[in-house]
């Protein structure tokens, strides 16, 4: 499928970028064009805003998500994911659509290269001022992103895409914050990795982790 020309890709997307940022002033979010995402650094790490732009014919697909790092789980967590060991500064936590928070599994916006950024940005805006910007603040808590995560181990976390590496960072959460049911947690977790169906690579992974964690003391 041949893909939008690139001049009118590139202005439209420019467009977007400005477009958000000027949505975004006094908030502290840069734009970070490698990773095509604003990012707002914490003290435990980031939350960012991401943007996925997808170019077809006469069309482009735009879409936001929503994107929290923790830097105390991505540094026991990631090694042990079948992520690139390059992309371990800037792996999240949790990466959400924006639309989830308002009961649609996505919303995707149909822009024309030269077509009218404007109503799909105020859109994007409002759902961010009534909601989104709370619950990036909610889960910069470990505590609150622990609960999300090992509220339910029994059932599929809707927010997150990947419920393997979810198994992963559900038990570094929980010893993070000191649960004392981790060695039950850590062989619920072991079990769902099986219904899963993931590779013994991951279980073996899995399995270093949990040994590694038990004699691990945060700080």
């Amino acid at each position: 499928m041949a893909l939008l020309g690139t001049s009118g890709a590139d202005s439209l997307k420019k467009r977007l970028v400005e477009g958000l940022a000027s949505k975004l002033q006094g908030k502290d979010y840069i734009y970070t064009p490698q990773w095509e995402q604003f990012r707002k650094p914490t003290a435990s790490g980031f939350q960012c805003l991401i943007m996925s732009i997808s170019d077809y014919p006469d069309v482009s697909i735009f879409e936001l998500h929503l994107g929290v790092r923790l830097d105390a789980v991505e540094n026991l967590a990631f090694p042990f994911t079948n992520g690139m060991l390059g992309f371990q500064a800037n792996s999240m936590t949790l990466v959400s659509p924006l639309a989830k928070l308002h009961g649609h599994a996505f919303q995707r916006f149909e822009l024309a290269p030269t077509g009218d950024v404007d109503e799909p940005l105020a859109e994007i805006s409002g759902q961010l001022e009534q909601g989104g910007f709370s619950f990036l603040e909610k889960y910069n808590r470990l505590e609150e992103m622990e609960q999300l995560f090992n509220r339910h181990p029994h059932h599929p976390l809707p927010l997150v895409h990947n419920q393997i590496n979810r198994c992963l960072r559900g038990l570094v959460l929980a010893r993070l914050t000191g649960r004392t049911d981790f060695e039950k947690l850590a062989t619920l977790y072991r079990d769902r990795l099986q219904v899963l169906r993931a590779p013994d690579t991951t279980l073996h992974k899995y399995d270093r982790m949990r040994s590694y964690l038990r004699s691990y003391t945060p700080n």
